[in-house]
Formats: C-alpha cells, sequence, structure tokens
C-alpha cells in the first residue's frame, strides 16, 4: 500500500524525477492492499443442495471506497464439470459461515482448472 512516508522515501532517493505533485498524484491513485485471505477448502454448495469440494484462495481488499473478497476456486478433475459453468454460486466454509459469490468471466477455468470469483456478502473469513 501506498502511505505519505513511501512516497516520501521514493521522492527522495529519486531526485529530478518527480515533483511534489507527482507524489499527490501517485497517492491518489486507488491500491488493493489485502488485510486478511483464506486458503483452505470450502464446499460450493448448488441451488439443489448439491455440495462440491474446491480449495479456495480468497482475499479481502479494500480499494479505497469499499472493502470486498475476491479470489480463485480450484476443484478437483472430477468436480470441474459440475461447476465450470457456474454463473453464481454459494460457498460453506468449515466453520458453517456461508457467502454468495459471482464468476465475471465463466470460462476461465480453461487451461487452468481455476474458477475466479467476486464475493457478494461480507468475507466469511
Amino acid at each position: 500500500m501506498i502511505t505519505l512516508r513511501s512516497a516520501r522515501r521514493w521522492l527522495q532517493r529519486t531526485p529530478g524525477r518527480c515533483d511534489r505533485d507527482s507524489v499527490v498524484d501517485l497517492l491518489a491513485w486507488p491500491t488493493l492492499a489485502p488485510m486478511n485471505t483464506y486458503n483452505g477448502k470450502v464446499l460450493i454448495v448448488r441451488e439443489d443442495g448439491t455440495e462440491i469440494s474446491v480449495t479456495a484462495d480468497l482475499s479481502i481488499y479494500h480499494d479505497g471506497l469499499r472493502t470486498g473478497w475476491n479470489g480463485t476456486l480450484t476443484a478437483a478433475p472430477d468436480g470441474l464439470q459440475e461447476v465450470a459453468n457456474l454463473a453464481e454460486g454459494r460457498l460453506r466454509f468449515p466453520d458453517g459461515q456461508e457467502a454468495q459469490f459471482l464468476r465475471p468471466d465463466i470460462s476461465d477455468w480453461v487451461g487452468t482448472n481455476q474458477l475466479s470469483i467476486i464475493g457478494q456478502d461480507e468475507a466469511p473469513f
């Protein structure tokens, strides 16, 4: 995350490259600073109640305007077909908490076996 202190240090190390206004512009850019993560097993719970085990790599982020969460889900090869075309779903964590997610691109799994998701509720981790 860019802070005023780190920007000042950068400016001191790079004299002549930018002026004070450039540092102010740099600080105005939104930054994604992960604050918390979850890496582990979760269940995708389908509308019909079917549960599919996947491995989740999720992060909470703050973009200056709001806090949200996103990440990837990796399905076992035998479970990939069941989740490949999901546009949205619900995750159940080992502690029983649940959260809704959306997939911005349902073709993202091709070649990676990973599904990119965006959380729709508060982060349950």
